[in-house]
């Protein structure tokens, strides 16, 4: 909100270890002891090889910051002055010229403490941080014998972002640090603290919006607000005059739009943003002016019974939508190096990718406006977790009241985006309790499983949904994800579902023929990053996925075993550790390519798909299928493919009967024609159908074309192709093969490669090709389409992205295909 002054107090900072009676050091704010560490060349880098033990010390000391700042006559004239800390991490006892101001202990809470009475023009601030992990040990040891189920234990006593302390993807850097901006805010009669616009009706011919000012007086007052459409002919312009007590006030302000412009994701319309603006005048002669955007959208998730058990789907302005996208963690283990830049980055993967929903998982933090102001603008929805995973939380009341003030501040925060689409209390955590045999190992006695109940009880059935309601009404509250278990038979029939018998118990993908749950919002397959990923943390020394840096780099405690049971499920054998890279991305395609299309072909039944993960923290052997250099692993395409609007699918029960089943995500139906024909992989074609059907809006269309397979010899030599096509135009097109990849008849070929400008090309073969993977050595470049199959002599066209041009395209793109493991 807009203030009379606000300085931001970012520079002349320095730190030190507490004791040291060195010299102070150069800080940077926003920043974390690690970076600063690192900056000034006193620890390696931490991603680098093995180092990330070598840094384990720092998490153990307690570190000292301070700064000086001047605050300007007007400033300490006025009647208010406030210092507010966006983001200390996280036990941080704070002093503004020697007197302690502030006690902090939350990571995700902003900490306003009014400064008049100590604030000089020069001042001095000094922030004392604690060690979070020596804190949380201490926690445990006053609770002892009595442990908190986890699978980290002691990390819950702490209100900080839970993954620092290490998780099955990530490194163990449990921070401290000013992670976010430090002001000085002053004002004198009236500030604004929050704007938030509720929908109360949204017809195709109106749209009635509430927009509620909270207003703090320093006196009483009058202020006079005056709210309106920045456009040059405004859809609305409304204004309005309240009289103001001292303190907090709050003014409402009706209004409404006719023939409203809606928020649709992207596939379905326009995500439109009106450009609101608010002038609130004072009768003491002040001003604020706020700039806000505002989506008209109406969210629903649906959880009512069916024939089959739950369902759980959303609706967007009243139309279910199929939900694609997958799961998102912190993009570094050093929070203040992520950038708008970098948020951008990733929902422009996403949308790529044709994800309309991404969820910000429970294990990391609230993320910055940057995030959900592009997804607002792009048309991407979230699904919000609150910052608790895989753990029970603490009982007492300081604990609750600390997650009560954590919620007011992010709720306030998030809620006005039209993107965010859902309140979800945790990651796992119900699940734990029930399923991961918590209740054995935790609960020795009765009185351990009663507080422990009664614990998980007060804070997300009782506190946590009583603290949304008060500051956000307008969407649904899910108390855990997901609703069953995996291993419990309702967990495919009722609610949102993890399924990790795929990855963790080595299930076969296609097991998701039965285990389709009603709304996937977790499971995965891992893989390693890119070669060029893997050289920029290590040696070819390391190149051995049992050396110090490849352990190091696999944070699963059985990662590179089942690594390889999945390879050996999917893949032929590899020759050496290039090889064993480039098989892992084949096999992580080959998985979410076939998992998602599968999903996909049982909508209406199944509303949803959420891989995990999208990103990466760092720099590691992990589900993503972006690492954290932005690099697409080649299961990003094979996603991208299964995420098309229009899907074109086969299958079949019993090998004989097969189906092909078209799923449209679309609000129209779609008249057309489908040919279905079966080539052998030099490209001869041995039959086809045309079949005339429409693809039914919003479901899956299912077409019988009986026995076409079984009676085929060496069907490891043989690929099917569909093409769906509406007047003479290409809708949706797909192709398949009847055998797992290792299984597969290839022989070698040659890829031709043949420019057609400065950043495209053609890609040919004479032959099917599988998993086509291009490279330029020494480039960070990004291709339209990669890790494809070739169909016999069809040319496909790629584009490339880089920061620079590419001289002589043609010579530089390295190939590697399925065939080079085979041969």
């Amino acid at each position: 909100m807009a203030f009379s002054q606000s300085q931001i107090i970012n520079s002349n900072w320095q730190f030190r270890k507490l004791g040291d009676t060195g010299g102070w050091m150069a800080a940077t704010v926003p920043g974390t002891v690690h970076t600063d560490l690192m900056q000034l060349g006193k620890i390696p880098d931490p991603y680098y090889r093995d180092n990330e033990s070598k840094v384990q010390w720092v998490d153990r000391e307690d570190w000292e910051y301070q700064s000086s700042f001047a605050a300007s006559a007007s400033t300490l004239q006025s009647n208010h002055v406030e210092l507010v800390f966006e983001g200390l991490d996280t036990y941080a006892d704070v002093y503004l010229n020697d007197t302690k101001i502030l006690e902090a202990n939350n990571m995700f809470r902003t900490w306003k403490v009014d400064v008049k009475q100590w604030l000089k023009a020069e001042n001095k601030l000094y922030i004392l941080f604690h060690s979070a992990q020596n804190r949380v040990e201490e926690m445990a040891k006053k609770d002892a014998p009595f442990v908190w189920p986890t699978i980290d234990y002691p990390r819950m006593y702490v209100r900080k972002a839970q993954y620092s302390f290490g998780w099955d993807w990530g490194p163990k850097f449990t921070t401290c640090g000013v992670w976010k901006n430090i002001s000085l805010n002053a004002w004198n009669n009236f500030r604004v603290n929050d704007v938030h616009f509720t929908i109360t009706s949204l017809t195709d011919k109106q749209a009635l919006v509430k927009a509620v000012y909270q207003i703090e007086a320093n006196a009483p007052n009058t202020a006079t607000i005056r709210l309106k459409e920045n456009a040059a002919i405004p859809a609305f312009s409304v204004a309005k005059t309240a009289v103001l007590k001292t303190g907090i006030n709050e003014v409402t302000v009706d209004f409404g739009i006719i023939n409203p412009k809606k928020w649709w994701t992207y596939q379905l319309g326009k995500p439109y943003l009106y450009n609101t603006s608010s002038a609130i005048s004072s009768s003491t002669n002040e001003t604020v002016s706020i700039d806000k955007k505002l989506g008209l959208r109406t969210i629903q998730l649906i959880r009512e019974k069916d024939v089959v058990g739950e369902a759980f789907y959303f609706k967007l302005n009243g139309i279910p939508v199929y939900m694609k996208g997958a799961d998102f963690i912190p993009c570094d283990a050093f929070l203040p190096r992520i950038t708008k830049d970098t948020y951008r980055q990733q929902v422009a993967n996403a949308k790529e990718a044709n994800m309309n929903m991404l969820r910000v998982w429970g294990g990391g933090i609230y993320e910055s406006d940057d995030l959900y102001n592009l997804c607002d603008e792009e048309g991407i929805l979230i699904w919000q977790d609150l910052m608790f995973a895989c753990a029970i939380y603490p009982d007492d009341d300081a604990f609750l009241k600390n997650v009560q003030a954590e919620l007011a501040d992010n709720i306030t925060r998030l809620r006005n985006h039209p993107s965010l689409a859902l309140w979800c209390g945790n990651n796992e955590i119900d699940e734990g309790w029930k399923n991961w045999g918590w209740k054995q190992k935790f609960a020795q006695h009765p009185q351990d499983e009663a507080r422990i109940n009664n614990a998980y009880k007060k804070l997300f059935l009782e506190t946590i949904p009583t603290t949304i309601a008060q500051y956000d009404n307008s969407r649904a509250y899910h108390s855990s994800s997901p609703v069953f278990g995996w291993t419990n038979k309702e967990s495919i029939t009722n609610g949102d579902s993890h399924y990790w018998g795929l990855w963790g118990y080595e299930k076969e993908v296609e097991i998701f023929h039965e285990k389709t749950g009603r709304f996937i919002s977790e499971y995965g397959m891992q893989s390693m990053p890119e070669m060029a990923t893997v050289q920029k943390y290590a040696l070819p020394e390391d190149y051995d996925i049992t050396s110090a840096t490849m352990r190091t780099h696999q944070k699963h405690p059985k990662g590179y075993p089942l690594l390889q049971s999945y390879l050996n499920q999917y893949m032929p054998p590899v020759k050496n550790f290039a090889d064993y890279v480039y098989a892992t991305q084949c096999m992580q395609h080959y998985v979410f390519n076939t998992a998602i299309q599968i999903h996909r072909s049982k909508m209406p039944t199944n509303m949803g798909t959420l891989y995990w993960q999208l990103n990466d923290c760092w720099p590691v052997a992990s589900w993503s299928t972006v690492d954290c250099y932005n690099n697409w692993k080649a299961a990003m395409y094979g996603i991208k493919d299964a995420y098309a609007d229009v899907l074109i699918t086969l299958d079949s029960t019993d090998a004989k009967n097969w189906t092909i089943n078209i799923t449209n995500d679309m609000l129209k139906s779609i008249p057309g024609s489908i040919r279905f024909s079966v080539h052998d992989f030099s490209g001869k074609e041995i039959e086809h159908i045309d079949v005339p059907l429409t693809a039914a809006k919003q479901t899956t269309t299912i077409v019988e074309i009986g026995d076409w397979i079984s009676k085929r010899t060496e069907t490891n030599g043989l690929y099917a192709k569909a093409v769906f096509t509406s007047n003479k135009k290409v809708i949706a097109e797909n192709h398949f093969t009847f055998c797992k990849p290792y299984s597969l008849k290839l022989s070698k070929s040659y890829v031709q490669i043949q420019p057609i400008s400065s950043n495209s090309f053609a890609v040919s073969s004479s032959v099917f090709t599988k998993y086509t993977a291009l490279d330029i050595p020494g480039r960070q470049v990004h291709f339209s389409d990669n890790y494809f199959d070739l169909l016999p002599n069809e040319k496909k066209i790629i584009t490339i992205t880089s920061e620079k041009p590419v001289d002589d395209l043609g010579n530089k793109i390295v190939v590697k295909t399925l065939a080079d493991l085979i041969n």
